[in-house]
């Protein structure tokens, strides 16, 4: 078990930028980006000269590399109003973009004939090899709607629709609803005192 190797070298950068702009009062709009490149490495060997038992007699080596790169753009624009001049609302409009590309490679070698030299060139035979790509983009918009009244009652409606390219171009998009209600019990004279904050909320979502 001490000769077995199996080691994993790992890179990860991750990142976003975010920017914040209001035109005028009441109105957000917010913009962002954020980045996940990763790097895999893995190196598993079973060293010449060492019995492992079953197919595993004269060493074997393999090298799994895998390359990942996710883009995720979101944008979306958010209003304070009244109605009624009783109820707040804020509006938010928005869409969100996820771009994800994968890139892997492997290799397994076999049969070395020493110890000293560990390198896949000296394995007599390349007995696996293999390497994979994907591209994968999906996109969606979304809307949502929260309604307050008297800073005790609210309410929020919302829904989104996605597109994914990984479900192939004649997939149909798919549409996701929600809803929640919620009341502030604090607000009425029952409540016990201590009290600061308590709130009922009942939701629902896909």
């Amino acid at each position: 078990i001490y000769k077995f190797s199996d080691k994993h070298d790992i890179s990860q950068f991750v990142g976003s930028l975010n920017v914040n702009y209001r035109p005028i009062e009441d109105l957000e709009i917010n913009a962002g980006v954020g980045i996940d490149n990763s790097s895999w490495r893995q190196v598993r060997l079973f060293p010449y000269g060492v019995n492992f038992g079953g197919l595993i007699t004269a060493g074997q080596k393999s090298i799994y590399e895998r390359f990942n790169t996710q883009l995720t753009y979101d944008f979306n624009a958010a209003y304070n109003y009244n109605l009624f001049d009783m109820i707040d609302v804020r509006s938010t409009v928005g869409t969100q973009f996820f771009d994800r590309t994968n890139k892997s490679t492997n290799v397994l070698g076999e049969q070395f004939t020493s110890d000293l030299i560990t390198t896949l060139g000296a394995a007599g035979k390349i007995s696996g090899y293999g390497e994979g790509f994907s591209h994968q983009r999906d996109g969606g918009i979304y809307t949502e709607h929260a309604l307050s009244y008297q800073d005790q009652y609210f309410l929020t409606l919302g829904i989104r629709r996605d597109y994914a390219s990984s479900f192939g171009k004649n997939a149909p998009a798919i549409t996701y609803p929600k809803a929640s209600i919620a009341v502030r019990m604090d607000k009425y004279d029952f409540t016990p005192s201590f009290f600061q904050l308590l709130k009922l909320r009942a939701a629902y979502g896909e």
